[in-house]
């Protein structure tokens, strides 16, 4: 890790020096307090008693009269994305292009650096997915920055500290205790990557710059996944003695999101465990274990024949997390973080349950995606698999329940059969001799023929099971 040393302490005088007193002079001259500055203070103490809808509208205005204020701006195109407007993905570009010739209006070259903030790495587990994105967006030159910097406060703890080993070894980590007062200038400087990164001339939305990023891997030939350090497989075969299992037993990984996981207002990625007993019986059928992860607030399992409800194991820890993930046959999951440790490791995912496209552009063309069934409007028929994933449906929203209403969605999740159907598909497309079926081949090019309204240029990777297709097709079938 990089503490504060005379090179980093240098960088933020500077900070302090030129940018500081520049960009917020009005607030020093007499202690006054310009005019934006007051909006937006005023704006950042309201938004937990307004609606997304209502912030959204007052950032448009507060946009307009303050078009030169570069967080009023980046306030804007947020709230755009979290509403899932269509021409979210515009605000993203058109933000980025006033952020850039904001540093070089202000002469900020030198300090732009690319800096990230602490909740990527001290935050949500999946954050971590945007910094390997940026990781290799940086390595295929498809963005300006030589380097990744992570600003992160000293008393704050990495979500988890193995996995951080291994993203250390591409970032520098910039150690303080100081930041909290240079709040605002590290948020103008601060690549955004929890909503949007920068993509050579533009930006887009993190998940779908994730698929660019991979077309660029493949282009370049740099896959550029991790593996796990000879230190970390021998300490882990080892441990997993504990579970009375062979260091050679194949085993699959399955996360599933609970409602008691968290209080939050995303409980359309939580689902039943038991709606996952007969894809588990498969894998054990087929001489398989299965590992159960995620967090120890998860309902616990029933003993079931070679399962291992880890989740609520004694012997659970952040270093088996990242092993297990690293060397599974292949992760059965739900949308929540844990997905992205076997992804960083090159291990195939089963991506069920998901309505969003943020998750099907983040896949590879070793995974498969197992929508839920959406109808529209009172429509008879259900939504065919490109349609699912546009918006407004397909980009998630931090006000769900007003979406599905406004929009009249109805979900239905995935059965238990489609999940075990599903799953023996992956198990047998595991060693890469995939024949896809004509349906599966046509599905891809609709999505792809369809993605117009994202405004980059996506590429499906991941394939829909044949078994879902099919269920679909009867399902609509029945209703003419």
């Amino acid at each position: 890790m990089l503490i504060l040393n005379n090179n980093l302490k240098k960088i933020f005088k500077i900070f302090l020096l030129k940018f500081l007193f520049k960009f917020f002079k009005k607030s020093f001259i007499s202690f006054n307090i310009s005019k934006d500055e007051y909006a937006l203070d005023h704006f950042e103490n309201t938004i937990k008693k307004n609606s997304l809808e209502d912030n959204l509208k007052l950032c448009s205005k507060l946009k307009k009269k303050y078009p030169d204020n570069i967080l009023i701006q980046l306030r804007y195109t947020i709230y755009s994305f979290l509403s899932s407007k269509k021409e979210c993905f515009d605000d993203i570009k058109s933000y980025w292009s006033q952020r850039e010739k904001f540093i070089s209006k202000n002469k900020l070259e030198d300090l732009d650096i690319g800096l990230i903030e602490q909740a990527n790495m001290c935050g949500s587990l999946g954050n971590y997915f945007y910094i390997f994105t940026l990781i290799h967006s940086v390595k295929l030159n498809c963005v300006k920055y030589k380097q990744i910097n992570l600003i992160k406060d000293a008393n704050n703890k990495f979500t988890n500290p193995t996995l951080a080993r291994y993203f250390k070894k591409h970032i520098k980590v910039l150690e303080g205790n100081y930041f909290k007062a240079m709040g605002k200038l590290i948020e103008i400087l601060a690549i955004p990557i929890l909503f949007f990164c920068p993509h050579k001339n533009t930006a887009t939305e993190i998940h779908l710059a994730s698929n660019l990023v991979y077309q660029e891997r493949i282009k370049q030939n740099k896959l550029g996944y991790f593996e796990l350090e000879q230190e970390d497989l021998k300490k882990g075969k080892e441990l997993i003695k504990n579970f009375g299992i062979d260091e050679n037993q194949w085993f699959v990984c399955l996360h599933v999101r609970e409602a008691a996981t968290k209080v939050d207002n995303e409980h359309f990625r939580n689902f039943q465990i038991q709606e996952y007993f007969k894809a588990i019986k498969y894998i054990t059928d087929q001489g398989g274990y299965v590992f159960r992860v995620g967090d120890s607030s998860l309902s616990k399992l029933p003993k079931m024949k070679n399962v291992i409800d880890y989740a609520n194991h004694e012997e659970k820890s952040d270093f088996l997390d990242v092993y297990l993930g690293a060397r599974c046959k292949f992760t059965i999951a739900t949308s929540s973080g844990f997905w992205t440790i076997p992804y960083y490791f090159n291990k195939p995912i089963l991506m069920t349950n998901s309505q969003m496209s943020a998750d099907y552009y983040s896949l590879t063309e070793k995974d498969f995606f197992l929508p839920k069934f959406l109808k529209i409007k009172n429509n008879a028929e259900y939504v065919s698999v490109e349609k699912y994933l546009q918006p407004p449906q397909g980009v998630v929203s931090i006000e769900v329940e007003s979406l599905i209403k406004n929009y009249k969605l109805e979900y239905t999740n995935c059965s238990s059969e489609d999940l075990y159907m599903a799953t023996k598909e992956m198990n047998k497309n595991i060693d890469g001799k995939n024949f896809w079926s004509d349906e599966q081949i046509k599905c891809k090019k609709e999505i792809e023929n369809n993605n117009n309204i994202f405004k980059v240029n996506l590429k499906p990777f991941a394939n829909i099971p044949k078994s879902y297709l099919s269920k679909l097709r009867d399902l609509n079938s029945k209703k003419v």
